[in-house]
C-alpha cells in the first residue's frame, strides 16, 4: 500500500477519473464437500465448503474438546458458466483502467460470492486506503456480473459514483408482445434477416 502510495504521489501511477474492477482465480489444492443449507425463504440449495478438520494430534479426536474448522479457509465454487466450474480462491482487483494497475488486492472471504456482492464493499475500502483518490474518480466500469440496478443505486448512493457495467446476455428478455405496428414490422424484417444470414 505504501509503494502504490508512493507511486501515485511521485507520478509514476498517474491519476484517472475512472476506477476499474475484476476478480481473479486460482485453483484450491484441498477437499471439499457438498452441504445442504436453507436460504432466506426456507428453501434447501445445495453448496460446496472445504471439509472440516481439527487441527490437534489428540489419540480420540472425535471426542476432544478442540473445535472443528475448515480445513482451507476461503475456498469456494467459482461458477463461470453452466460447463465450467472451479474450486478455488477469488481475489477482488480493483485498480485505473487506461494503465491497467491494479491499486488493491483482496482476498474474497467465500470464493462463491457473487462478484457483485464484492465489488462496492472493495471500493469503499480503497477509498479509505487512499482518501487523496476519492475526489478525482468519477465513474467505476465493472463487467456484466454487476449489471444489476440494485449494485448500482449502492454506488450511487453510498459513494455517488455511476456504475457502468457491460450488458449481461444471460439476463436478456423476450421481445414483448403487442408492439406499436412500426417497431413490430421492424423486427420480423430483423428476424428475416437473421434467417437468412445464418444459412
Amino acid at each position: 500500500m505504501e509503494e502504490v502510495r508512493e507511486n501515485i504521489k511521485s507520478g509514476v501511477i498517474r491519476k484517472e477519473k475512472e476506477l476499474a474492477g475484476d476478480t481473479t482465480q486460482c485453483y484450491a489444492y484441498s477437499v471439499f464437500e457438498t452441504v445442504v443449507e436453507k436460504d432466506e425463504s426456507s428453501k434447501e440449495q445445495k453448496k460446496s465448503q472445504p471439509r472440516v478438520t481439527k487441527r490437534c494430534r489428540c489419540d480420540d479426536r472425535q471426542g476432544c474438546n478442540h473445535p472443528w474448522k475448515m480445513g482451507d479457509e476461503g475456498a469456494g465454487t467459482t461458477v463461470k458458466s453452466e460447463e465450467k466450474r472451479y474450486w478455488g480462491h477469488k481475489a477482488s482487483m480493483p485498480g485505473f483502467l487506461r494503465q491497467g494497475i491494479p491499486l488493491d488486492a483482496r482476498a474474497v472471504k467465500d470464493a462463491a460470492t457473487h462478484e457483485g456482492e464484492t465489488f462496492c464493499p472493495h471500493v469503499e475500502k480503497l477509498f479509505d486506503t487512499y482518501p487523496e483518490n476519492r475526489p478525482l474518480i468519477k465513474r467505476v466500469l465493472y463487467d456484466g456480473s454487476c449489471d444489476r440496478s440494485k449494485i448500482k443505486e449502492k454506488f450511487e448512493k453510498n459513494l455517488g459514483l455511476e456504475l457502468k457495467a457491460s450488458f449481461n446476455p444471460r439476463r436478456k428478455q423476450e421481445i414483448p408482445e403487442n408492439l406499436p405496428r412500426c417497431i413490430e414490422n421492424r423486427l420480423v424484417w430483423i428476424k428475416r434477416w437473421l434467417r437468412f444470414i445464418s444459412y
